[in-house]
This record gives C-alpha cells, structure tokens and sequence, in this order.
C-alpha cells in the first residue's frame, strides 16, 4: 500500500487516509490537505504499516484533478456506452479515447472512476450531472416515510463529479475501507498516466453526462403575456405564435451562440465567447425548451425557457410588452375575430311631419363618410358628430336613462350595455381622420370601450330627449313601448 501511495503522491496528488470504517469517508484531519499537499514523509509514515484505504483530494491542490463517476446502478443500466456515444457524436471520439485509456478504475459498488485534469486548475466542486427517480425496489424505510407524507419520490445519482474540495477513495483500497470488503480496481492506466483535457473538453463531458439525466425536468417558466386585448377575445398573442413558428436557430446565433452538435431531437450550444464546448441544449423529450448549465450568460440557468421569453431577455431586456410590440410587427399574432355586433337597420332618415297616411316618410342616407376634421378632437366633438349624423335615428329617454333607435318601422329600446347606439358610436369613430398622430391618438382612444362610453354620455345632452315610453299619438317620433330589450 505504501507504494501505491506514494505513486499517487508523486503524480502530483494529495494523497490523504480513509477511514477503515465503512464510511469511505477521510481519515483523522484532512481539511488542510485541500489547500496543500502533506509532504512525502507524512505519507511514508501514514501507509508505511500498510493501512488499506488510499484517497485523493481533488481540484486545484492536485493540479486541477476531477473524477467523473458513474454509479453501479449507471453502469449495470448502460450508461458507460451511452455516455460514450454523446462524447462521441459531438465530434470528440479522441476525448473519449484519451480519459477512457488514460486512468480508471472500479469501485466495489460496481461504479466506474474516470480521473482526468482540467488545464489551469479552472475546476468546480462536486456536481451532481444525472439523476432518476428511486424505483419501488429501491426505497429504503426512510423514502417510503417521504413519499407517503410528502408524496416526494427520491432521487438516486447516475453520474457525478468530485472536484474542488471533493475526496475520492482510489486503488488499491480495500477491506475495511468498505461496508462489503472488497476492492477497488484498477482498470485502466496509471496515477501517472492520468491524462489532461482543456476546460472545454471538460465541459463537453459534463453535457454529454447530463444527457443521461432521467428526471423530469423542471416546469417552464409560465410565459408573460402583455396586456393584449385580442388575446383575451380570442385571438393569438404574439409569443404565442413565436414560441409555434420561430426556430432557436433565428433566436440564439445572431446573438453568438454557435450549434456545437445534433443528437437526435437534441442540439447542443455553445455560449458566446467561447471556442469549444457545451454550454446548453434545446429540444429533447421534455419540450421544446432551452435549457442553459452555465452561469455565465445573460440567461437564468438551470431553468426551462420558451422561445418567446428567451427573445425577450436577449433582445429586449425582458419588457415582455415592447418584445410583443415588435414581434406584432413581423406579423406574430392573429387578431381576435370581429365580435357579433346587432345587426342595425338602414339608417333612415326622419321627416319633421308624417305623411299622409300618418306613418313616418324614411329616406335612407348615403354610406358612411369620413367625420369631418372640423369637430373638436374630444369626447363632446365625437357626441356633436354621433347626433348630427345619426340623431333622425337614435333618441335619448332620461327617464329610463336608456337610449332608443329607429328599426325602419318603429322604435326600440337599445339594450343596457348602449347596443344599438354603442354601434352607431363606432361608426363615428371609425370615420374618424387620421391626419397626424394627435388625430391618430385621438382616433385609437375613441375606438374603445370608454371612448364610446364618453361619447354616448356627452351624446345624452345633445340628443332629442324622449319623454317616458308612451309617447303622444300622431308626432314624428311615435314610441312603441316594450318591456323587452332588444
């Protein structure tokens, strides 16, 4: 064990005791051994009675050492050759080849240990890259208790790394060192053999590890929808429709993001700024997502994001209202369809005197026009143009606080909500000009539903008032009362 020891020590490790336990955990104190290496006589002493369990701090203070481990249950389930595959289609067949001659070894749980530095130390502390969820035969007392008073099923490590700060127990443990008292084995190469790879082969490893995560992923971030008045009657907002249309090519490479390889319904990016290297992933089984690892781009990371949001953040800094604003403009979103609207008669015209037969003489008016620009650009102006245009046809009852309109044969209660006089009100402000974008500001404002609402309460004033519901009998404006709206 001595040799061992001291042929992991003189490949530059930082060489430590484990524990002979079971725990597989360091032995006595080792926290300073993460910053520095003991000298060769502390190793000489600790192993020279041939003390079983051999372990290495990894991360900087041994040159920058990470070991990628895959768990027994990864390894007896396929995901050595999987993992192998992911390295290999993203064009990296000689990465695989270098980490997968250069040092490994087995542990007596059946894992496997890829040991491998990262060039300029530049590694991070251990990280978790794939998980499942715990099958039934796997729960322990303790995950049942989870999952029936949390309903939470837990998760079980596929493949994991141990970098800065992390221990990893190396052959030729054994014995004690474990809870079976077998060995850890060496499978391929030597302490000094262990190969070095850049940080972007380092991150082309990771991405191919998380790959083989199994967990369901998180769910996306609910996309904003802006204030979209067709949406809420049944249109298709503009995200909406992006998120349907756009590809994450048009979103993510004008941007700098480059496609480092396709595997298949995946594509695999990388960042702006850097060579090589996997920095996130869209498509997959999950959606149709983008899923960002690193920290070190303008996207939250860890998250799923649509295509909509992701548009947003990287070209409007998330004002979620100006990214629709400009999508609407290159023709995203359907407007919602025209409501029903009640269907009004022709618009006549009313005589002062009734004719001979003493009905009411009706001459229909010409199709509607422009409102003239000589009426004030305000609420009253629009009341002034609604009861010169259409005042032989609509009347104003302050006793019920209800408007009426001329069917062609007689007159009718206009439903609470202005029904037929609310029309006769769009149709001015429709004809409304457009001249300059204070006439255009005015025009859009007088279009909604207070606009119209402004125009019919100014309008109350200048109308012909109609006293009650029964009317006198023989005047112009004969009344045929109704209890019924129509």
């Amino acid at each position: 064990m001595l040799s061992a020891a001291l042929d992991w020590y003189d490949a530059g490790c930082s060489v430590v005791r484990v524990a002979t336990d079971g725990t597989k955990a360091p032995a006595g104190q080792w926290k300073e051994y993460q910053r520095r290496r003991p000298g060769r006589d502390q190793v000489v002493t600790w192993f020279a009675d041939g003390h079983p369990g051999i372990g290495v701090v990894c991360g900087p203070v041994s040159g920058g050492l990470e070991m990628l481990e895959l768990e027994g249950r990864a390894v007896s389930e396929g995901l050595v050759l999987a993992l192998r595959e992911h390295v290999e289609g993203a064009g990296h067949a000689e990465l695989w080849q270098r980490i997968a001659t250069g040092y490994t070894e087995t542990s007596p749980s059946g894992g496997l240990h890829i040991l491998y530095r990262v060039d300029g130390g530049l590694v991070d502390g251990n990280t978790k890259l794939a998980e499942r969820p715990a099958r039934d035969d796997e729960l322990t007392h303790d995950d049942h208790g989870l999952l029936a008073t949390k309903g939470k099923r837990p998760r079980r490590t596929l493949l994991e790394t141990r970098g800065r700060g992390g221990f990893v127990v190396v052959a030729p443990s054994h014995g004690p060192v474990h809870p079976t008292g077998r060995a850890w084995r060496t499978v391929t190469g030597t302490p000094a053999t262990i190969p070095t790879i850049t940080p972007d082969e380092r991150d082309v490893l990771h991405a191919a590890a998380r790959a083989l995560d199994q967990l369901p992923p998180p769910p996306p971030i609910p996309d904003p929808v802006p204030l979209d008045p067709d949406h809420r009657r049944g249109g298709t907002p503009p995200g909406e429709d992006f998120n349907q249309r756009a590809t994450w090519n048009q979103i993510l490479e004008p941007h700098g993001w480059r496609v480092a390889y396709q595997q298949g319904t995946r594509t695999y990016w990388t960042r702006p700024g850097k060579a090589h290297g996997v920095s996130a992933v869209t498509g997959g089984d999950h959606g149709d997502y983008l899923y960002v690892w690193t920290t070190s781009t303008e996207l939250p990371a860890e998250t799923a994001l649509s295509k909509w949001r992701t548009y947003a953040l990287l070209n409007h800094d998330g004002d979620w209202s100006a990214a629709a604003g400009v999508l609407r403009r290159q023709g995203y979103g359907t407007p919602a369809p025209e409501p029903a609207r009640p269907v009004l008669a022709p618009l006549p015209t009313i005589t002062a005197t009734p004719s001979a037969a003493g009905t009411l003489a009706i001459v229909h008016q010409p199709p509607d026009t422009e409102v003239e620009s000589t009426y004030a650009r305000s609420d009253d102006g629009n009341a002034l143009a609604l009861i010169d245009r259409y005042g032989a046809v609509l009347r104003y009852c302050p006793e019920r606080g209800r408007w009426l309109h001329w069917t062609g044969v007689r007159w009718e209660w206009c439903a609470s909500g202005g029904g037929h006089a609310r029309e006769y009100a769009k149709r001015i402000a429709r004809a409304l000009p457009e001249d300059d974008q204070a006439a255009i500001r005015h025009k859009a404002r007088s279009l909604g539903a207070v606009g119209t609402t402004a125009m019919l309460t100014q309008g109350r004033h200048r109308s012909p008032h109609r006293r009650g519901p029964r009317p006198a009998r023989r005047t112009p404006l004969r009344v045929e009362h109704t209890d019924r709206d129509h």
